[in-house]
């Protein structure tokens, strides 16, 4: 059953699930929580696991006895699926000794009543129970938010070096887990120092800010793109070969050679210098990933050097033949 009155003090994300086999307590709860919140009642694990996965709730209700499974049992199944962890749930219980207590919290349960109750109470429960949900979410909001600062260049928004540096570690674990290879590209901007002495740093930055857009827009959404420093950008591609690297290196180079960067000096046409260097068949142990990460990116700046010596706007692979384009 579904009560869908209203009023403005709730938000339609304040939806609740009750879950009881008792028609009392569906009418106690629908009755006297119509006025603030959504609520959707069910008598069984069933009818609320199918509710749960297809409707997103900000509370459920779970009442101790239910008739196919134990209440409590219940709630440890609702937290095991990933989807529903942080939903928090109130215990309806019959008594509350301490080991009924006890096994509530441990099965993930924010709080517990016992029947029969007063509305205001379970009323006051629900509001509490909310209103640390909203001030959990907004904290992990501002965490992921100062998270995020923290890890970007101020300027292209892409991974500054400390944050591409510690997701570098965790990509060459993931390929040693998998033994699938794992490229790393550096590029640098040809002449970037003209283009600053030219046009000033104010256009310099355009050039960047646009570079790392293109680069963002042209890779694989899984890809890795962080600067580096200065012009220098150092790009990671999970499950990628030399063979394709080559591939992947062509057509960035042709996106970039080809786009016309809009600045406030007018437009520029830019080309770039890459190496590229690939971890093939990774048999590191978890001890060996710094120094992995350090000779990748040695490799790679030593292809990139070659690339550069050989005349720029092309791109070295391992530090072998420079490929011309």
């Amino acid at each position: 059953m579904t009560w869908r009155a209203m009023t403005s003090e709730a938000p339609l994300s304040h939806k609740l699930l009750v879950v009881s086999h008792t028609s009392d307590l569906h009418e106690l709860t629908s009755t006297h929580l119509k006025d603030n919140y959504i609520v959707d009642t069910v008598s069984n694990a069933t009818e609320a696991m199918e509710l749960l996965t297809h409707k997103s709730y900000c509370l459920m209700l779970v009442e101790q006895n239910l008739p196919e499974i134990d209440g409590l049992l219940f709630c440890r199944r609702v937290r095991e699926v990933r989807d529903f962890s942080s939903l928090p749930i109130l215990f309806i219980a019959s008594d509350l000794s301490e080991s009924i207590i006890l096994e509530a919290f441990k099965m993930g349960v924010r709080d517990l009543i016992t029947r029969p109750f007063h509305p205001e109470e379970l009323r006051g429960r629900i509001s509490v129970i909310l209103q640390s949900q909203d001030e959990r979410e907004h904290a992990k909001k501002s965490f992921d938010s100062l998270k995020l600062r923290s890890e970007r260049d101020d300027l292209t928004h892409v991974y500054n070096r400390g944050a591409l540096r510690s997701y570098a570690l965790k990509e060459i674990a993931k390929a040693r887990r998998s033994q699938e290879s794992l490229t790393l590209m550096m590029l640098d901007i040809d002449y970037f120092k003209e283009i600053n002495d030219q046009y000033g740093h104010q256009t310099a930055d355009d050039v960047l800010h646009t570079l790392a857009d293109l680069m963002v827009h042209e890779l694989r959404k899984y890809d890795i793109i962080g600067r580096f420093g200065g012009d220098e950008f150092v790009i990671l591609l999970p499950h990628t070969s030399i063979k394709h690297s080559s591939v992947v290196a062509n057509k960035l180079w042709n996106s970039i050679r080809s786009h016309e960067f809009k600045t406030r000096s007018g437009t520029l046409k830019i080309t770039v210098s890459m190496g590229i260097s690939t971890l093939e068949n990774p048999k590191a142990t978890l001890h060996d990933e710094k120094k992995q990460l350090d000779q990748l990116i040695a490799n790679a700046d030593q292809a990139l050097y070659c690339a550069k010596e050989n005349g720029r706007d092309q791109f070295v692979v391992n530090n072998r033949t420079p490929v011309q384009l």
